[in-house]
């Protein structure tokens, strides 16, 4: 089923408020034979309303090709296998494939349209469940990122485990919060000196990954960066002069760290793997 975009918005006079249903809105609430109920929300500014609709069984692929996706939009569709996110798509609300536990494919046709979608929240990209990712038809093991990307969005390729290698170009400045959360099978991954930070939970249960550089141009790291990474023996930092951790991003408790310690691969992975892995991190 292809769909021009997702969300239709409708005036519920009842409460005086306009929402925006979610995908189950197109096939309604009456039970039919061949169908399977699904519950869904319905968002206003004046508050959200759970609604129990029918979608057909058969209904296993979805192919979405621009526009915002609200949240909740396919919330539940536990029968979805396959979903396709046209490069028109540039946000993904909260919780939009929330359950969608039978997702087993995500595919696009564009690299740099997909790093530039917002996605809310984790369960806003489908790769949560779906795991790989397919490029024009071929499954991404390894992943190159264009040089048209500027930074590298949160949770851009969140649980996509079947990635190996990620090349970033020096065009990227940013790598957002849990961006490559539960690569599950990332053993390569090269930062680039034009990175300036790196959002918490950026890299957290990369459990493959064993070594990672730290380039001098980056200024901040996020708490739990490199939780869980249990297959990680070294951390190089290119500049390890002038880096303090804190609890608070505020930063207004602050403990230096000795540029002696961080020098050492072996000390600083574990600063940022357990000592200080739930700290946040700047230099300056």
């Amino acid at each position: 089923m292809t769909l021009p975009f997702v969300g239709i918005q409708a005036e519920d006079r009842s409460v005086g408020a306009t929402f925006t249903y979610p995908f189950g809105y197109y096939f309604g609430t009456s039970n039919y034979k061949g169908a399977i109920e699904v519950t869904q929300t319905a968002y206003s500014d004046r508050g959200k309303s759970s609604i129990n609709y029918y979608i057909p069984v058969s209904l296993s692929s979805i192919t979405i090709l621009g526009g915002d996706i609200p949240s909740g939009a396919f919330a539940n569709c536990e029968n979805l296998t396959s979903v396709t996110i046209g490069r028109d798509v540039t946000k993904i609300g909260e919780g939009a494939f929330y359950n969608c536990i039978g997702l087993k494919e995500v595919r696009i046709t564009d690299i740099t349209a997909w790093c530039k979608i917002t996605f809310e929240d984790s369960e806003a990209n489908p790769l949560q469940y779906a795991k790989n990712l397919y490029l024009k038809g071929t499954l991404v093991r390894v992943l190159v990122i264009p040089s048209s990307v500027t930074s590298i969005k949160n949770f851009a390729f969140f649980g996509c485990s079947k990635l190996t290698r990620i090349t970033i170009p020096s065009s990227v400045t940013s790598i957002g919060a849990c961006a490559f959360y539960g690569c599950t099978e990332l053993t390569n991954v090269t930062i680039p000196s034009s990175v300036t930070s790196i959002g918490e939970q950026a890299f957290s249960e990369c459990t493959e990954l064993t070594s990672i550089t730290i380039p001098a141009s980056v200024k901040s790291i996020g708490i739990f960066c490199f939780a869980g990474c249990d297959s990680l023996t070294a951390v190089t930092f290119q500049d390890f002069n002038d880096w303090a951790v804190s609890q608070t991003d505020t930063f207004s408790s602050r403990k230096d760290l000795s540029p002696g310690s961080l020098s050492i691969p072996s000390t600083a992975k574990t600063y940022l793997t357990s000592t200080y892995c739930t700290y946040y991190w700047k230099k300056g």
